[in-house]
């Protein structure tokens, strides 16, 4: 019963979040717009930039992740908002495995129903913002911490250091974060 509802529940996540991406009439400013300028300058080939001047201003991962978006699909919003959807309804997924792990399956099946329609979380896929890509990447290294506490592999700490490393190059937050695991995995 529980796979049947999970699967219920994401397909309701996505379909929220693709929603607010094809209705979105959300315009890009402020931050936005300096993440959209950079992206469209590596896109283009002319290097991370502002106005035609290097810069080492904000993180540059989200910028690289648009780039990407623009390179295959063209400066395109829509196409940016619907893998923003994707990665919101995975979101959801992680929340409801880290929340297995941790709580048992009643308290994952309310974790996940709660994600899926958390007006904060449909919103992060209209915004051209970090918000919603760097919960993606907080929560997956939050699900990698718990599988290395569970099963201390090779392969769970190089792709937990990977997205940990994501995560601080979109996000700088994460840094004091990355020592805190480090030391914790240690003792």
């Amino acid at each position: 019963m529980n796979n049947k509802l999970l699967f219920l529940i994401l397909f309701f996540a996505l379909i929220f979040r693709l929603s607010a991406a094809f209705f979105s009439r959300q315009e890009v400013l402020f931050d936005a717009a300096g993440y959209d300028s950079r992206a469209l300058s590596l896109a283009e080939g002319k290097g991370f930039t502002n106005e035609d001047k290097p810069t080492a201003f904000k993180e540059p991962f989200y910028s690289f992740f648009l780039a990407g978006v623009y390179y295959l699909f063209g400066h395109n919003y829509l196409a940016v908002r619907i893998i923003q959807a994707i990665l919101g309804a995975f979101v959801c997924l992680l929340i409801y495995l880290i929340s297995k792990r941790i709580f048992g399956s009643r308290v994952a099946v309310l974790s996940a129903l709660i994600a899926a329609i958390y007006p904060a979380f449909i919103k992060c896929t209209e915004q051209i913002t970090t918000e919603g890509f760097y919960a993606f990447l907080l929560l997956l290294s939050i699900y990698f911490i718990v599988k290395l506490i569970n099963r201390a592999t090779l392969r769970n700490s190089c792709i937990l250091g990977l997205v940990l490393g994501i995560g601080t190059l979109t996000r700088s937050v994460l840094a004091p974060f990355v020592i805190v695991i480090c030391l914790f995995l240690l003792f």
